[in-house]
């Protein structure tokens, strides 16, 4: 009798695809367990990233804190004045911290025109308000604008600012705006930002450039008064406005040219320039200058664990010399 020894061809079937089958789950695992690793490790980082963004919220927060305690020190030291020598308004300051850097820098916000203050209130409505858009419009001419761009500035910023839907000459309202290929409508309320500018129909990124160092937005539809001590060349164009232009340009560079190094004691100093001697000073005037700094901007950069915040705080001086902080916001313009 012959025997035959070989292989079973359904077997062998059976046990490859078994083996295939174990194959293909190990894989299966091998790509959930990749897939988990990758998730905890993910769901670890932005833990991580959470963590370090509130905590350098904070850190921006405590600068907040502390810059109002030095502006507070410094009042009761000399109430009601402020000058070029104040060590806190004269460069940045760094703290070191764990694992990180906070960087703080203090601003006088006074020496610039308040865009809020081209309105007025009566009850519940902004209207326009002539002595500041003839203020606005001899400070732009000052800065080179013609007539024509002197008017579609000060009378379009008004018109997005006032509560009425009809346009001053060269101003723009909703029915401008409307006509745009991407319609919108005018903010009619204060701004509460700079960079609302941009949406005004007119605004080019040059000509924001351009008038931005002159002007600031402040909560409030008064003229943000000026702090006289802190008057440089620069300055010129917003205070020969101030003053209703009765100073010569040359006249105004002068004054500012004339104030001590350590500033006025009294605004009677200010006031008893022998430029001011025998002119008629335009109405709010005398109230539009003063020696301190009712308006502040606090500008803090925080790194911490290789997290960044940018954030830039807008503080008001009471008469008290009490400091608030009146707005706040994170991230570059």
């Amino acid at each position: 009798m012959t025997l035959w020894f070989g292989t079973n061809p359904r077997r062998d079937r059976q046990q490859g695809v078994a083996l295939l089958i174990v194959l293909v789950l190990l894989a299966s695992l091998s790509v959930i367990a990749l897939a988990m690793t990758q998730t905890m490790r993910t769901s670890t980082a932005r833990a991580r990233s959470a963590e370090a963004l509130d905590q350098i919220r904070w850190y921006a927060l405590g600068a907040e804190v502390l810059a109002k305690g030095v502006i507070e020190t410094q009042w009761q030291a000399e109430p009601a004045r402020d000058t070029r020598e104040e060590d806190w308004l004269r460069a940045p300051v760094r703290f070191p911290i764990d694992n990180g850097l906070i960087e703080a820098a203090i601003t006088d916000d006074t020496r610039c025109f308040n865009l809020n203050s081209l309105v007025t209130r009566e009850d519940d409505a902004l209207v326009e308000n002539p002595d500041a858009l003839e203020r606005l419009e001899l400070m732009l001419a000052q800065l080179g604008f013609d007539q024509v761009a002197q008017a579609a500035i000060a009378r379009g910023i008004t018109d997005w600012i006032d509560t009425d839907a009809a346009p001053g000459i060269n101003g723009s309202e909703d029915a401008d705006y409307a006509r745009l290929s991407t319609p919108y409508r005018t903010g009619n309320t204060l701004l509460a930002d700079m960079s609302e500018l941009r949406a005004l129909m007119w605004m080019s990124p040059e000509l924001y450039q351009a008038v931005k160092p002159y002007v600031c937005v402040h909560p409030e539809t008064n003229p943000s008064p000026i702090n006289v001590n802190l008057l440089t060349p620069a300055d010129a164009p917003l205070v020969y406005a101030t003053l209703g232009g009765i100073l010569e340009p040359h006249e105004v560079e002068a004054l500012i040219n004339d104030i001590p190094a350590e500033g006025f004691a009294t605004i009677d100093q200010f006031w008893g320039l022998p430029v001011f001697s025998g002119r008629d000073l335009p109405d709010g005037a005398g109230d539009s200058f003063r020696l301190y700094s009712g308006w502040l901007r606090l500008k803090t950069n925080v790194n911490y664990n290789q997290a960044f915040i940018l954030q830039e705080s807008l503080l008001e001086v009471g008469n008290n010399g009490a400091v608030s902080v009146v707005a706040r916001k994170m991230g570059p313009e």
